[in-house]
């Protein structure tokens, strides 16, 4: 039997002020997962989140979002005084949790430059970052610009040298803080046994620092507008495809030297995380680009990378860097192939394999994958059986029963189905652990409204009770 994991994005802990961000309960979680002998805790990417509330869309590859900066570290390290605690909810609020951090974030900066040492330390892990440098500049220049895309500055830094040079600093100093903040919930996760798995969108933002400074490596006009923009065709997540709207890569441009702004996004990853989980893996053999006038995904053209080229020289500079690629959706032999070539553990997921090849034995277990019962992208285990045919849910129990699968319910018999499945990894969804129900799914693809990406947990009450019954 392989690692066992939990699947949970960070602003889905309980959180006391609107979102779930690396104070205590990061470190309490941790605990929850040693004391049941869990391996892995599994989060989202910790980017400053784009459009829509995704992290999938986010405004630079390097650095994290302030709204998952602990209030309670910056009160231990003398940076601010009290701060009224929010009652935790089933949603995460990020409006709120981003104007309470705000606030706090701009007391603990001047608290800090009020020690003359601080500013050198700052001014030198500026000068040792230029990705943190880069994003400090970009969103600094958004906020005197109103927030508006990038493509759409009137306002130069120039206008207002004064308040640009202090906007940077303070958001280069919460990055640092929280640089500090992550690598000890790190530590201490790897201490008690514990990796984290992290997880790298495969495309960026196009109002991002990514883009903004290095334009050069993405397909953009002489206005610096996307030519073509990323999603994937029809396929069983969606009969119109998923439009997600991200610039394309300029593949040329990135052969021509040596893959860089991918290689250090994937660096960055690895030095952040134990093992890496590579989103839309699948774009590396083969990806779909659309035209950014369609309104939809359906129309579009694939076009072929060198995705071998790329991972010759990625083990060649990173030879220990730890990944998990996301395998999932309608592929073409030649993606698996590629997977297979380099090793990679790829992506197997109840909900679309159960039927088609576990049931009847099909397919065998391989142990070079990692198995899921859901992901952030998915119904819950519980809405998703609530929608099968009365005939493949009687199957379905009926198999669970032949095997012997302890639970109360088919939702609990499936979990201890995938727990006891021999790949090298299992990852069970909070949500399906805890047996939740269509209102706490993480997002539904394609769409924006206000209930995706803000599944959180009001407390631990209900975990430390369930899992114990399960590991």
């Amino acid at each position: 039997m392989g690692k066992r994991g939990i699947l949970l994005a960070v602003s889905s802990l309980p959180g006391k002020y609107g979102v779930g961000d690396f104070s205590d309960e990061s470190f309490e979680f941790i605990k929850i997962l040693k004391k049941n002998r869990i391996d892995v805790w599994q989060i989202l990417p910790l980017n400053p989140i784009g459009y829509g509330h995704s992290p999938y869309q986010p405004f630079s590859s390097y650095v994290f979002d302030e709204i998952y900066i602990s209030l309670e570290d910056l009160k231990a390290r003398g940076l601010i005084g009290h701060v009224n605690k929010v009652p935790s909810k089933a949603r995460t609020n990020y409006e709120l949790a981003r104007k309470i951090k705000e606030k706090a974030i701009y007391e603990a900066f001047e608290s800090f430059k009020k020690v003359h040492k601080n500013i050198e330390i700052l001014r030198n892990y500026i000068d040792d970052n230029p990705y943190i440098r880069e994003y400090a500049e970009f969103i600094s220049l958004k906020e005197l610009n109103g927030g508006v895309s990038w493509s759409e500055w009137k306002v130069k830094k120039e206008d207002n040298m004064d308040g640009f040079v202090y906007l940077v600093s303070k958001h280069a100093f919460a990055q640092m803080i929280l640089a500090e903040q992550w690598n000890k919930i790190r530590k201490f996760a790897n201490k008690n046994d514990i990796k984290i798995v992290g997880d790298v969108p495969f495309y960026v933002g196009y109002d991002s620092s990514d883009v903004y400074f290095h334009r050069e490596s993405f397909l953009l006009d002489e206005k610096f507008q996307p030519t073509k923009i990323a999603g994937v065709p029809p396929d069983y997540f969606s009969k119109d495809g998923q439009r997600w709207g991200n610039p394309i890569w300029n593949w040329e441009y990135l052969y021509q030297h040596e893959f860089k702004a991918m290689m250090d996004r994937l660096a960055y990853a690895s030095e952040m995380y134990d093992i890496v989980r590579l989103d839309h893996f699948r774009a590396f053999d083969s990806y779909w680009q659309i035209n950014p006038s369609c309104e939809t995904a359906v129309d579009g053209e694939w076009k072929y990378p060198d995705g071998y080229g790329f991972f010759r020289k990625l083990y060649e500079k990173y030879p220990n860097i730890d990944l998990i690629v996301e395998d999932l959706g309608d592929l073409r032999p030649e993606v698996l192939t590629l997977r297979d070539y380099f090793k990679l553990p790829g992506m197997r997921e109840l909900e679309f394999t159960i039927f088609d090849d576990e049931l009847d034995n099909r397919h065998l277990e391989v142990e070079n994958m990692v198995y899921y019962t859901s992901t952030h992208d998915n119904e819950t285990l519980l809405e998703w059986t609530t929608k099968l045919t009365k005939e493949r849910k009687e199957k379905l129990i009926k198999r669970m029963d032949e095997l012997k699968m302890p639970g109360n319910n088919l939702v609990e018999k499936l979990v201890s189905y995938a727990l006891r499945r021999k790949e090298k990894l299992v990852v069970i969804s909070a949500s399906d652990l805890l047996c939740f129900n269509k209102s706490h799914r993480m997002n539904e693809p394609g769409k924006v409204n206000e209930v995706n990406w803000t599944f959180k947990l009001i407390n631990f009450d209900k975990l430390k009770k369930t899992l114990p019954r399960f590991f």
